[in-house]
């Protein structure tokens, strides 16, 4: 087989991501099954095509690396060592053995995804599709980076900018995104505090009056433009449906209180941002850092040095209790604090090993 220079992966990877990052999905939210059928064979089909044929590319040329590097047989490579001799014959540590199982991994994704896509043609449902579309797209970033991040450890060479910066803007619009919807989830579990209350029609109107405002506050916002698709999907259907019961003379309570109960449903799906590995990652290192620090504090001192403070604002979403700390911190002493990151650091170490 022909030889692949490390710098041609690379810009092929490269390549790939800036062709799907001058993509606007945004344009298919609100459109037609056929529209977004039709724009999928033009716009999207001929580039998910050159992913697979990079990834069969590569997927090869690194087997027969890895197949010599352990002195396995070449009619074992590309898939067809048995799992049972796996670990027998190769050592699962080294960099070409993690290149090569990130390649295999990356493949699988897309190539699952790309046949939930396959499946949903039929069904003529546009949402379905629109979201089938962006699993691959993601998929395809994914699998980018970690190709890129494991390639570079492998070839001992330097990652392109591109995916130094994605990551550094990747983390930094997740958390923002997280205390975004943290805030909107806390609106909306205070409004809900009063669980065994008659819901009557007035207190109904005056919670979702004030819920379509935080919608209509969170359109303006910069940050309403990175949300997943699936996301400002939903958030677009419950404004329209406030907004539909709110102009209703004729107003329906049992209408509003199923509105009101998909709210909360909606606002206990966001906290599940908080799966995403670059929080975890980020969150784990912030609560590791500080909570070192604070071993050398004395319990009783309060409130935090403002540059442990400052870390900790950043994890703020990650845990209710740490958040109730955060927006009370100038009455926090230090042995609280130290108590409630070691819990929150369990728990991480439990999303970690899932993860």
């Amino acid at each position: 087989m022909q030889e692949m220079p490390v710098q041609q992966i690379q810009s092929s990877i490269k390549n790939i991501v800036l062709k799907l990052q001058n993509i606007d999905l945004k344009k298919y939210e609100e459109a037609t099954y056929q529209y977004i059928l039709n724009n999928l064979q033009l716009e999207l089909t001929p580039l998910f095509d050159e992913w697979q044929a990079f990834l069969n590319k590569i997927d090869t040329h690194y087997a027969i690396i890895l197949s010599e590097s352990n002195k396995i047989p070449n009619n074992n490579i590309q898939g067809e060592i048995e799992s049972s001799n796996l670990e027998d014959d190769i050592d699962l540590s080294t960099p070409i053995s993690q290149l090569s199982n990130t390649i295999a991994i990356a493949k699988w994704d897309y190539e699952w995804k790309v046949a939930a896509l396959t499946s949903k043609l039929e069904s003529e449902d546009s949402l379905s599709l629109l979201l089938s579309i962006c699993n691959i797209c993601s998929a395809i970033f994914k699998g980018s980076q970690a190709i890129e991040e494991t390639l570079c450890n492998y070839e001992a060479i330097e990652p392109d900018e591109l995916f130094a910066n994605r990551s550094k803007e990747q983390l930094i619009i997740s958390l923002e995104i997280r205390r975004v919807y943290t805030k909107f989830s806390k609106m909306v579990s205070e409004e809900n505090w009063a669980n065994d209350i008659e819901l009557t029609t007035m207190i109904i109107r005056e919670r979702l009056r004030r819920i379509g405002s935080a919608i209509a506050v969170l359109y303006g916002r910069d940050v309403f433009s990175h949300l997943r698709v699936s996301d400002r999907v939903l958030i677009k259907q419950l404004q329209q449906r406030i907004l539909n019961w709110l102009s209703n003379k004729t107003i329906d309570l049992e209408t509003g209180k199923t509105i009101w109960q998909d709210v909360c449903s909606f606002a206990e799906l966001l906290t599940e941002i908080n799966n995403r590995a670059e929080l975890i990652q980020h969150d784990n290192q912030t609560l590791s850092t500080v909570y070192d620090e604070l071993a050398s504090l004395p319990d009783f001192i309060k409130p935090l040095p403002d540059n442990l403070f400052t870390q900790l604002k950043t994890a703020f979403g990650r845990n209710g209790y740490l958040d109730q700390l955060i927006q009370q911190y100038k009455d926090i002493p230090v042995s609280q604090w130290k108590k409630t990151i070691h819990i929150v650091k369990q728990q991480l170490t439990s999303s970690n090993s899932y993860a």
